[in-house]
C-alpha cells in the first residue's frame, strides 16, 4: 500500500529484476514502508521502489508550494528510473531545485535505482503551460517525450508555437544512451586484459 492522509495517485509504473517503481502524486502525507513523505504545497510528485518480494525499499518526493506531478517512469539502459512530470513555480528534490519559466513546465529526472537520489534533473518549458503526458526510452537511451501545452513552449533552442489554443508536441532528447558523450583522453594507455582507472568530471 501507499498510505496517506489524503489522495494518493499512482500514474505509471516500471519494473525489472531489481523491483518495481511506482510514480504519481500525493496530497498531505504519504507513507511507503518506513518512509513518510510530506507535500510542500497542493500536491507533490513521488517515486517509490518496491523489491521483488513486494517490500518497500525507498521513496522520494519532488515538489514545491504549488502543484507538482509525475506522469511517467521508464528505465534507462543502465536500469535507473527516468521520470517525466510537470511543476509550477519552484520545485525541489533533495538539494536540487528547478524553477518554471512561465506557467507549468516539464521536468526530467534521472534517479538512482539504489537510493532514489538525483543523478540528473532539468526543466523544459516556456512562457506558456506544458504538462507531461508520456515518456518512452529507446534502445540507444534517447528520451521520447509527449506533452500537452498552451501558448509557446521552448525546448532548448527549439520553439513550439501555436495560436494560444491547446495542443500537443512530441520531442526527442538525449545523445547516445541518453547521456552526454564520454570521450577517453588520447594519452590514456589501456592494455587489454589489464586493470585501469578513469576519472570522469
Amino acid at each position: 500500500k501507499v498510505n496517506g492522509t489524503s489522495s494518493n495517485h499512482v500514474l505509471d509504473l516500471a519494473a525489472d529484476a531489481s523491483g518495481v517503481y511506482l510514480a504519481g502524486y500525493f496530497e498531505g502525507e504519504a507513507t511507503v514502508g518506513d518512509s513518510t513523505l510530506t507535500a510542500k504545497g497542493d500536491k507533490d510528485g513521488f517515486l517509490a521502489k518496491y523489491g521483488p518480494d513486494g517490500n518497500p525499499q525507498w521513496a522520494q518526493s519532488i515538489g514545491g508550494t504549488s502543484s507538482d506531478s509525475i506522469h511517467a517512469v521508464e528505465l534507462d539502459p543502465f536500469g535507473d528510473p527516468v521520470l517525466l512530470g510537470h511543476f509550477l513555480g519552484t520545485s525541489s528534490i533533495g538539494d536540487h531545485t528547478i524553477e518554471s519559466a512561465g506557467n507549468h513546465d516539464l521536468f526530467l529526472l534521472q534517479a538512482s535505482a539504489n537510493s532514489g537520489g538525483v543523478l540528473r534533473l532539468r526543466s523544459i518549458g516556456g512562457s506558456g503551460r506544458e504538462e507531461a503526458r508520456g515518456l518512452a526510452i529507446g534502445d540507444d537511451g534517447a528520451l521520447h517525450i509527449a506533452s500537452f501545452y498552451v501558448g509557446d513552449a521552448t525546448l532548448d533552442e527549439f520553439n513550439v508555437a501555436n495560436s494560444g489554443t491547446y495542443g500537443s508536441f512530441l520531442a526527442k532528447a538525449g545523445g547516445p544512451r541518453g547521456l552526454p558523450k564520454v570521450t577517453i583522453p588520447p594519452e590514456s594507455q589501456l592494455v587489454p586484459g589489464e586493470p585501469f582507472s578513469l576519472e570522469l568530471n
